[in-house]
């Protein structure tokens, strides 16, 4: 894929309509860099295509410059390795600027942009697992530096970007070797200068050939020669990239004519001999003495008229031009002055000139020569006009950095000093020892911006490169010092004094992200102090607030610094000695401000998202904490960890045994509740959700708990119903109704299986756990039957009252049988009132109907003595009554009141009908064994028996002699030595009767389906689990799902009733 590439002549400029017109020509694939200062017009031109983001294929590349006019001056004046490192920000800026969320491709644009390989490409490392860029690269690195940074590297570059034609492909030819070696994709640009930037060389006798053989243009035939090596391209032109396209249908170029190619390009482009004598002529360096300077002049004389001299290769016209050239250097020099003169005269201003720039040691007690500045601004005016200021520049550059070494033992004294001590004041006393080095070499005003802007990036240069890594250490303990003050409200008036010394030496540049990170790091400290478990009122006012108050002012030294003066309330605020204008600086500060807020919210965002179950847990008191959140996810992309994260707690907290159902309710409702507040389309609460309707699902008591809500069981103070939420029909999912004007899209992040939401009804949300609502309905028969056989009173207007509710939520056709029951209970009070006029009776039983109520559990119990005469007695007077039905007695279940008459005592109480029983038979006979008692009642349970007998017991009624017999005490008696130790039955409040749940009546049912599924087996051998399935569907009442009968069929392979194998289903053996 050949990319448009926006450096070369577009830097620097306005390339909108450019990009957007390659665009359009078919380029997919755009090259731009921080250097070529042209990303934010790259990003102006995709916006204007409206492509979607997909489509297209962005590379740009970290130069190590800032976006200031002075870093970019400084770019263009020399590229150097002193640059500001790499850093999250930088990135972030970049993504800004083009306006896209990520890169496909970010580039280190050369090896100085990296002053330290390990380090710097840790930070691009980072980049591409977070996201920020898919792949990355370096651009104009040798095999040495590709060594190097594969040494430490995790991740390897993915590009390797270069300056690649026939001129230089030998020397780039161990370089393409080893790329390939380490599946280093090679990239090239300037691939055509071979032939438009050294036309008439070797190679373009050879290119013709080739392209006139194919019938190519001579680009066609470098492009495919490129590719022949392996290499992409880029190029910035329509036409280029339709003869590049256009290769694909040429014929290849043969293997003779790419080795011609080669070998033509390895004897490198024509002489430019004309170029070099020129050079020479005009810009060597004449030296330190004007000596020198003569012995140079006669020299070039002597070579321009003794022509005769020049091998016999130079033509006359050579001869002819260089001595022209000679002669106009001269005549520049000697300025029309008679004879020499006006170079006697250029060689003294040299010398004064070179002398007063030369630098010198502060260190050195020598008093420094003092100097007339009248007669050094006619010296520099002299070699002004001689338009020699260039290489004077060269000259003290030369010797500055011969001088280089006083700044180096400077720096090592200082830090030496430092790293024993760790006290930020000896950086503070380095900086501004360098400056006062700095002020001492800076050559004067006078020699212009560009001699001043060329000495300071030499300067910066070499104390960059002599900085140790301690000195990084140290200057944050200082900046963090500057912070400090301000937010204690106890500013240091050095603080501006330093950040000025900061300014000089381009230190904020350099440690721009060093500086960002401390602002980042008090940020984060703040909230965690200030947030951290305060949710009740909303927290991003307050750190608005401080973040105004506190690093704003901080902000002005380091990111708006220069400023010009004004009045604001910014200012005011923060006084200053030199007052900065409020619209120029919220200016400067837009970006770096924009950045720490987004921090502040990331910040916020994190914590809250890491509080969220405690959050949930404490709602509605924790609804500032949900605003909050609300708005920290809309500026901070972190949905996704917020639902990680929550997901985590809810299966580490509350999805485990140990957790009560109706907990495990009451948090899920608390987790709609809050979920709708901070994602009001529900998609947040549709990822967490999901694993809490599974685990409630699969719990037996899911139901139950459900339904005793609804009907208000009184167990728990806490309700599932909030009473202020109005009652409502269960709601259905809905289809989208497109043509609806208030309809919008789901949101992006949406899954495919998200529906929205469109109700705020809490029970219908609970429900919905489940795929039909009939088994709340089964459950809500069992729990109203239970409540109804509970009445004591005959009052059940409260029941009442819960079916006409339930109604309104599950629709009266799903009640009905409530309904009966309801009526059951007031005909069976009717109908004993009838009895009881045609003959009283202590009994007062609840006559049900079989069909409509739920199972009840049976018992084989007799009721023995009096209770069964009142019982034949009751019947007789009901069939009266009633002729045409029958009472089918449960004699295990319901209420006795006794009176006990004893010889010593009278006693009362209110027991079941089985301990009822026991102490009838005990009028019979003082003296019963557990099994004659259990032979006289019938089939109960010795477990049952023994703890029907412990009430009396309890009640001094009884007494166990020995083990397994108990004897009626007539007159109480003390406990003895001899006695057995009395077994207390705990008390037991509030027992419901045993009505059948739904899962045990399906139980229950499946027990007789079980029958069918056997004889299925035992026919027909193995079958599949669908088509027993099918089958019992013709069994009478059969509506269990096909997942429910999975479930069964397993636990019956558990109990080794049937086995399975490949899907299919046996008897077992």
């Amino acid at each position: 894929m050949i990319a448009f590439g926006t450096g070369s002549t577009m830097k620097y400029k306005d390339v909108t309509d450019y990009v957007g017109q390659a665009i359009e020509n078919g380029f997919s694939h755009i090259d731009t860099a921080q250097f070529y200062q042209t990303e934010s017009y790259v990003g102006l031109a995709i916006k204007e295509t409206g492509l979607p983001r997909s489509s297209l294929y962005i590379t740009t590349k970290y130069s190590g410059i800032g976006t200031s006019q002075e870093a970019i001056q400084q770019s263009l004046n020399k590229v150097s390795s002193h640059i500001s490192l790499a850093s999250y920000h930088t990135v972030t800026y970049m993504l800004v600027e083009i306006g896209v969320s990520y890169l496909d491709l970010y580039l280190v644009h050369f090896p100085g942009a990296l002053p330290d390989f390990e380090s710097g490409w840790q930070e691009f490392e980072k980049m591409k697992k977070d996201g920020l860029a898919r792949s990355i690269g370096v651009s104009n690195f040798t095999v040495e530096e590709l060594q190097k940074l594969l040494k430490t590297a995790v991740i390897k570059p993915t590009v390797n970007q270069i300056d690649f034609h026939p001129y230089n492909y030998a020397s780039h030819k161990t370089l393409l070797e080893y790329c390939a070696k380490q599946n280093i994709v090679v990239e090239a640009y300037g691939s055509l200068n071979s032939i438009t930037q050294n036309p008439g060389g070797p190679v373009d006798a050879v290119v013709d050939a080739a392209a006139k053989r194919i019938g190519a243009t001579s680009n066609q035939v470098i492009f495919s020669w490129v590719r022949s090596k392996g290499v992409a391209i880029v190029t910035r032109t329509k036409e280029r990239l339709e003869e590049y396209l256009a290769v694909e249908d040429l014929p290849p170029l043969t293997t003779e004519e790419i080795a011609a190619i080669d070998e033509a390009g390895a004897k490198g482009p024509s002489s430019q001999l004309l170029r070099v004598v020129a050079k020479l002529t005009m810009q060597y360096k004449f030296g330190r003495s004007p000596m020198l300077f003569m012995c140079l002049a006669g020299v070039m004389f002597g070579l321009t008229f003794n022509l005769n001299a020049w091998p016999p290769m130079a033509s006359s016209a050579v001869r002819a031009q260089v001595a022209a050239k000679w002669q106009e250097s001269f005549n520049r020099l000697n300025r029309s002055e008679p004879g020499i003169s006006g170079l006697l005269a250029f060689s003294e201003a040299w010398t004064l000139a070179t002398e007063f720039l030369r630098p010198r040691d502060l260190n050195d007690p020598t008093p420094r020569k003092q100097y007339d500045l009248n007669q050094v601004r006619v010296a520099f005016g002299v070699i002004g006009e001689c338009r020699r200021l260039p290489v004077m520049m060269e000259v003290f550059l030369e010797d500055m950095r011969k001088s280089q070494h006083l700044i180096t033992r400077e720096v090592e004294v200082h830090m030496a000093l430092y790293e024993s001590n760790s006290d930020p004041e000896s950086i503070r006393s380095l900086v501004y020892r360098l400056v006062e080095w700095y002020d001492a070499w800076k050559p004067t005003a006078d020699l212009g911006p560009t001699i001043i802007s060329a000495y300071t990036l030499a300067f910066q240069t070499h104390l960059f490169s002599v900085l140790p890594p301690s000195f990084a250490r140290g200057i944050k303990a200082l900046i963090s010092a500057t912070l400090e003050h301000i937010i204690c409200q106890s500013q240091d008036p050095q603080d501006r004094v330093l950040w000025q010394a900061f300014d000089t030496l381009s230190l904020i540049d350099r440690y721009e992200t060093l500086i960002a990170s401390i602002g980042y790091e008090i940020i984060e400290s703040h909230v965690k102090e200030t947030c951290a478990g305060k949710w009740a009122e909303p927290m991003l006012g307050t750190l608005r607030t401080w973040m105004i108050d506190k690093i704003v002012p901080w902000m002005l030294y380091p990111f708006a610094r220069g400023a010009t003066n004004g009045d604001s309330s910014l200012v005011v605020r923060f006084p200053v000695a030199d007052p900065r204008s409020a619209d120029e600086a919220k200016t400067m500060m837009q970006g770096v401000g924009s950045r720490f807020d987004f921090h502040m919210h990331k910040t916020l965002c994190t914590l809250r998202t890491n509080e969220m179950f405690d959050i949930i847990v404490d709602f509605p008191d924790s609804t500032g904490a949900l605003q909050d959140l609300k708005e920290c996810l809309a500026r901070v992309d972190q949905r996704a960890d917020l639902v990680h994260a929550l997901r985590r707690a809810i299966n580490k907290r509350l999805l485990h045994p140990g957790a009560d159902t109706k907990d495990i309710l009451t948090q899920y409702v608390s987790t709609i509740k809050c979920l709708r507040i901070v994602d009001p389309p529900g998609v947040l609460l549709f990822k967490v959700a999901d694993p809490i309707r599974r685990y409630l699902r699969d719990r037996p008591d899911t139901i139950r708990c459900i339904v005793a809500s609804l009907v208000g069981d009184g167990e728990s103070e806490d309700s599932l119903v909030d009473e202020n939420e109005p009652i409502q029909p269960l709601q259905q999912p809905e289809m989208e109704n497109y043509s609806d004007p208030d309809w919008n899209p789901e949101p992006i992040d949406a899954g495919p299986d998200f529906r929205a939401s469109k109700s705020s009804d809490i029970i219908s949300t609970i429900v919905s756990i489940y795929d039909t609502k009939d088994l709340f309905v089964k459950e809500l028969q069992v729990l109203l039957a239970q409540r109804l056989l509970a009445v004591k009173d005959g009052n059940i207007d409260r029941e009442r009252r819960n079916v006409e509710i339930l109604k309104i939520r599950f629709g009266e056709a799903a009640l009905q049988v409530c309904e009966v029951m309801l009526r059951d209970m007031t005909d069976s009070r009717r109908i004993d009132q009838h009895v009881q006029s045609q003959k009283a009776s202590q009994m007062h039983p609840t006559i049900i109907s079989r069909h409509f109520w739920p199972a009840l559990e049976s018992s084989d119990m007799v009721m023995p003595g009096q209770f069964q005469i009142l019982q034949e007695q009751y019947a007789k007077e009901f069939s009266v009554f009633k002729p045409d039905k029958a009472l089918r007695w449960l004699p295990h279940l319901g209420r006795v009141h006794l009176q006990l008459e004893l010889d010593d005592r009278t006693l009362e109480a209110d027991v079941p009908p089985l301990e009822a029983a026991f102490i009838e038979l005990f009028s019979e006979k003082d003296i019963w064994t557990v099994d004659e008692l259990v032979l006289r009642v019938g089939s109960v349970t010795r477990t049952a028996t023994i703890k029907a007998l412990a009430t009396w017991v309890d009640m001094h009624v009884l007494k166990e002699d020995s083990e397994g017999v108990f004897r009626l005490l007539n007159v109480a008696e003390g406990p003895t030595p001899e006695s057995r130790p009395q077994i207390l039955k705990p008390a037991i409040a509030g027992e419901l009767p045993p009505v059948m749940s739904v899962q045990q009546q399906q139980a229950e049912q499946m027990k007789i389906y079980w029958k069918f599924i056997e004889g299925m087996l035992t026919n027909l051998g193995s079958l599949p689990l669908d088509r027993i399935q099918t089958m019992l569907k013709f069994a009478p009442g059969y509506d269990r799902t096909v997942e429910q009968l999975g479930s069964f069929m397993e636990a019956a392979r558990r109990e080794g009733l049937v086995s399975v194998k490949d899907g299919m289903w046996r008897l077992g053996k």
